[in-house]
């Protein structure tokens, strides 16, 4: 059996899913390496189409076979489906995780163009070889094949997003659109079962890039026209887990949890959305942003109805409107009113990478800021204080001064009354002395006169 026999499994965020979706029924159509014929049945079963196929391995050509309305079991390489359906114009051609195995993909891709009709459709899907996990490997100076993945063992032809166009324009086709499938970082075949070998910070930078978690990219391929659009690129934004946990009496637990994911928008932040039922027994809802570091809660609003819930934190440091969540473990709880209505929880979410960073040194620089002025502050009330405590100082010696003056002002008073006092008493006794003499001379006169 094919190791490409994965079973019937098909949906519709899968590679299989999402070219079948693009298909018209009853179609006519090419498929190559259709391995055991999941496609090829559900083609023809449910899609009604009529199918033709090209399969290297003989075992997996003789199931698929069965579906099918012809085929060729061989190399791709050696070009019998040229000549087998020569005579067949397709409305579709498949190469579903085929061309990456194929030692010259640009030449099966222009000749089965010369098969396609003037309307129909190339179809492709190969690996992102520069996922995020590749990435990561080459970071540890690793590049390890897988038995199957993005790094098969077989594979020998390998692709980015900025390759793609150029390919189709070399094999005379036109890009009309590009979509993808997606595997987070530290989830596919390349980290299995491993500790991812570089830091938090580092898986948070990558996480970021467009095409950092596609892990195949999904092409449309028409004839090339020079009046046909700039094909349409077709992918979802990166995105981390959230987990809102319900507490309906019996604690937490993982039965009982929603799990969203919280695209990152322009603003480099993460957006978080999650509506939750308010049932039966609800007693208590946490939030759990991010799992394993420490992150930044923008704008969180925990409603429940039109009423905003007060929350708790572990770890938290308040950020001016904004909560730092510390530690590895960052969550928020909020009581729920059984009668209240749904809950809805609203939050941006900002995981450490050089925006975190900045952010928050931004933050100590604004504090330290304040701070400064603070001190500054104190240095100016402290020079006001000793300026005060100077005047007073001089105030105090000031009055000293005038005391000092007004104490010999009365010593000089004193001193020039005791003058005033010697001289008036002296003048009073001259003066008493000279009437005296001047008594004893009109008494002496006056007996004289007598006498005579």
């Amino acid at each position: 059996m094919s190791k490409y026999d994965f079973g019937d499994n098909i949906t519709d965020d899968t590679a299989i899913g999402k070219i079948l979706a693009k298909l018209t029924p009853n179609s006519n159509i090419l498929e190559f390496g259709c391995a055991c014929g999941r496609m090829t049945r559900y083609m023809k079963e449910e899609l009604n189409c009529s199918v033709r196929i090209v399969e290297y391995e003989k075992s997996a050509y003789d199931i698929a076979v069965k579906y099918a309305v012809d085929g060729v079991c061989g190399d791709i390489l050696e070009y019998e489906w040229i000549e087998k359906f020569k005579g067949v114009k397709f409305d579709a051609i498949l190469f579903v995780d085929v061309l990456e195995h194929v030692s010259d993909p640009l030449t099966v891709l222009k000749k089965a163009a010369t098969l396609l009709s003037e309307n129909g459709s190339i179809y492709i899907s190969i690996p992102n070889i520069t996922h995020n996990d590749v990435i990561i490997k080459e970071i540890d100076d690793r590049f390890d094949y897988t038995n199957v993945g993005l790094l098969d063992d077989t594979h020998i032809h390998f692709w980015g997003l900025n390759n793609i166009e150029e390919f189709a324009q070399k094999a005379g086709l036109k890009v009309t659109d590009i979509d993808g499938t997606f595997i987070p970082v530290g989830s596919t075949e390349q980290l299995a079962n491993e500790d991812i070998p570089v830091s938090r910070l580092m898986i948070n930078l990558l996480r970021k890039r467009d095409c950092g978690e596609i892990y195949q990219f999904i092409i449309s391929l028409s004839k090339s026209c020079e009046s046909s659009p700039k094909y349409s690129y077709r992918y979802t934004r990166p995105a981390i887990q959230c987990q809102l946990y319900l507490d309906k009496g019996l604690g937490y637990s993982e039965d009982d949890k929603i799990i969203s994911c919280a695209r990152l928008e322009d603003n480099e932040g993460y957006q978080a959305d999650i509506i939750a039922k308010c049932s039966d027994g609800l007693q208590q809802v946490r939030f759990d942003p991010i799992e394993g570091q420490c992150c930044i809660l923008r704008n969180l609003e925990i409603m429940q109805g039109d009423e905003h819930l007060s929350f708790k934190t572990n770890d938290a440091v308040y950020l001016d409107n904004d909560i730092l969540l510390a530690g590895d473990d960052p969550f928020v709880c909020a009581d729920i009113d059984q009668d209240a209505g749904d809950i809805h929880i609203k939050a941006e979410i900002l995981l450490p990478d050089e925006n975190f960073i900045n952010y928050v040194t931004n933050y100590i620089m604004r504090i330290k800021h304040d701070l400064d002025k603070v001190k500054e502050s104190e240095i100016e009330t402290r020079s006001v204080l000793d300026s005060y405590r100077t005047l007073v100082d001089t105030k105090d010696s000031f009055w000293l001064g005038v005391d000092r003056i007004m104490y010999n002002k009365d010593q000089l008073i004193n001193k020039q009354r005791k003058q005033l006092d010697y001289y008036n008493d002296l003048f009073v006794i001259k003066i008493h002395n000279k009437i005296k003499k001047i008594v004893k001379r009109i008494k002496l006169l006056m007996k004289g006169k007598d006498e005579q």
